[in-house]
């Protein structure tokens, strides 16, 4: 008597965490400083972040969106908000940060909030029942968002564009 050959299907992927992201390299006046990676961050450093971020938020929502105006005191908070966000993410000396300027910040904690970069090794695509290749089109498969851990919008910190 012949054995019943049944294909079990492969499990789906639900979510696809990148473990092994490349270092990110700052460069200030030609000397190299890391980036950190989301999962670098301590349960501290990663709440003071989204405080810092959730804040950030709350002082651009009252920027004047014909003009551009911000008060004074709305504009000096934004400025210490972006030195204590870039304190967390640069690995660079105090004294090395003191030399940015909040347009310079804005763009290295943009860097840090965006999304790594696709993975250079294509995914196998996953099988059917029969063995075939599944259709692309159909996958339902998500990858986890920035190295951060947490969301990413353009409009959480602004992207490093002019007004």
């Amino acid at each position: 008597m012949a054995e019943s050959k049944t294909t079990t299907p492969l499990p789906r992927t639900v979510l696809s965490l990148e473990t092994v992201l490349p270092t990110l390299i700052i460069r200030i006046n030609g000397d190299p400083y890391e980036l950190a990676r989301g999962e670098e961050l301590s349960i501290r450093q990663h709440a003071h972040f989204e405080r810092l971020r959730d804040r950030m938020q709350t002082i651009r929502e009252g920027i004047d969106p014909l003009t551009g105006d911000m008060s004074e005191a709305d504009e000096a908070e934004m400025a210490d908000v972006l030195k204590l966000m870039c304190g967390i993410v640069l690995r660079a000396p105090a004294d090395v940060q003191a030399t940015l300027k909040d347009p310079q910040r804005m763009q290295i904690v943009g860097v840090f909030l965006a999304p790594p970069p696709p993975s250079k090794e294509p995914e196998a695509p996953a099988a059917t029942e029969k063995g075939a290749p599944a259709d692309p089109a159909a996958s339902t498969e998500k990858t986890a968002g920035p190295s951060n851990g947490s969301s990413s919008s353009r409009d959480s910190l602004g992207s490093t564009q002019a007004p």
